[in-house]
């Protein structure tokens, strides 16, 4: 695993963590700030996630600009606001933990925002699991 520059259309690029597979294919290990701006969902598309392939070509300046998505990942995709009281919860913990041994990944940046990565094919959605556990967790607080 190595960190590239990834250059993308409109001259905007980010530093990702990625293996690259071939001199111009790189599978993304990590996701991108990108994916976290406001916009539609076909903008959200368009840009490549975590466990994606992309194709690329490197620039004079030794940037690779991204070409397109070879393969998308496994993965669907979550993203939540959670307030602090969800944070500083058990049933987040929980969820956490479901989340790795269904072999997902999550994410949690500055102060609430919790991204998830939950495989294709799992029927398990973590904003349902997080309710649940928390309101039990609140019941069980509350005897």
């Amino acid at each position: 695993m190595i960190k590239v520059t990834i250059e993308f259309p409109g001259g905007w690029s980010e530093e990702v963590y990625a293996t690259k597979l071939t001199p111009t294919t790189f599978k993304l290990e990590a996701s991108l700030i990108a994916n976290d701006f406001d916009g539609t969902p076909m903008q959200f598309r368009s840009f490549p996630d975590l466990g994606d392939t992309i194709k690329v070509a490197e620039t004079e300046d030794k940037l690779c600009r991204f070409i397109r998505i070879v393969k998308r990942s496994r993965f669907r995709r979550h993203r939540f606001i959670l307030n602090k009281e969800l944070l500083n919860s058990a049933a987040l913990e929980r969820v956490k933990d479901e989340i790795m041994d269904l072999s997902g990944n999550w994410e949690q940046i500055s102060r609430g925002y919790f991204k998830t990565w939950i495989p294709r094919g799992t029927k398990y959605h973590p904003w349902s699991k997080l309710v649940e556990y928390f309101v039990k967790e609140r019941g069980d607080a509350s005897e």
